[in-house]
């Protein structure tokens, strides 16, 4: 049986955003497990995303960080805000950035200012996120970024939001609205863009900015905008998903799951090993390679590696067709 190597742990569910794509600030509160028991947890993870709700919100966010390195020193680690609280954001960055130099940060960023709030459901979002990232860059967190949810309502926005990346030399992530019976809430396929013309252009415009970088992390990003395209055509993923196979998911109350779209219910750290949890994974194992739900970056990673050979013949592919097109 394979052990995973990446994993999407919701440190909780609070959160202080009212978003559009989301229904997780609608949950009810929980007790959220200890930082301890993250320590238990399979030191095979090479790639783990945190996220929420928002995670600064939990003061113990550091001791999170500093069990999951202790116990995967080979981890990357990214977690996700919404930029909501620059000073605490800052205060808890020091902290983590002593316990992991290399720790990734993504702020959240759906548009400019005036599509941001509105998707964000609070006022003056889109400066507090900027003003964010502005204290992180200042102290020296090196692997910053922007990630983008794109929505129909969003969509026009694309391009001037990847250009101001670009131009603050910060990375850019992108995704599209996703349904979730445990995590986003349904009906969100609801939010993706039309697909249309327009809709075509933005994400071939932005394939061929990538392409066009001397960086070949760019061309996988070209890759990833190209073949989100073809997924919101077709519904249909290029490879098939490898949620229990090298990935899982992770809730605020220590309960695992195969992924954070499906109940596919593992089991509950706080009551069981680890170990005994990942062997239920072959009971849903065969459905999530015939899953079609979603084309996430945080979910494909390890798929990826796996296609690595067909996936480098079509990035060939696309910059010879950017520089023609």
């Amino acid at each position: 049986m394979n052990k995973p190597q990446s994993a999407i742990l919701a440190v909780t569910y609070r959160c202080n955003s009212r978003c559009l794509p989301c229904d997780i600030w609608r949950k009810k509160s929980q007790k959220e497990i200890p930082p301890s028991v993250y320590r238990q947890l399979p030191s095979s993870l090479i790639d783990i995303n945190l996220t929420g709700g928002e995670p600064f919100l939990r003061n113990d966010l550091p001791l999170i960080v500093k069990n999951l390195k202790k116990t995967c020193p080979g981890a990357r680690i990214i977690i996700n805000t919404n930029g909501l609280l620059p000073e605490k954001i800052l205060s808890l960055s020091r902290k983590i950035k002593q316990i992991d130099p290399k720790i990734a940060i993504r702020v959240s960023l759906d548009g400019l200012e005036k599509t941001h709030d509105q998707i964000r459901g609070v006022k003056g979002s889109f400066q507090k996120a900027l003003l964010t990232l502005e204290k992180l860059r200042k102290i020296s967190i090196k692997d910053l970024g922007i990630s983008f949810n794109l929505m129909e309502k969003n969509k026009n926005d694309l391009l001037s939001v990847f250009n101001l990346a670009k131009q603050r030399k910060l990375q850019f992530s992108l995704t599209t609205a996703t349904s979730s019976t445990i995590f986003f809430g349904t009906h969100k396929e609801k939010l993706r863009p039309v697909k249309n013309k327009e809709t075509e252009s933005i994400l071939r415009n932005l394939e061929k900015a990538y392409y066009q970088s001397c960086s070949p992390k760019n061309w996988l990003r070209g890759w990833f905008a190209h073949s989100l395209w073809k997924y919101l055509q077709e519904k249909k993923r290029p490879f098939a998903c490898d949620a229990g196979g090298n990935f899982f998911y992770f809730d605020p109350q220590g309960k695992a799951y195969l992924c954070h779209l499906k109940n596919w219910y593992l089991g509950n750290l706080k009551e069981e090993s680890f170990h005994k949890i990942w062997k239920r994974t072959n009971q849903y194992h065969q459905q999530a390679q015939k899953c079609q739900d979603c084309w996430m970056v945080c979910t494909i990673k390890t798929g990826s590696r796996q296609n690595f050979d067909k996936i480098i013949w079509q990035v060939l592919n696309g910059k010879i067709r950017s520089f023609f097109s």
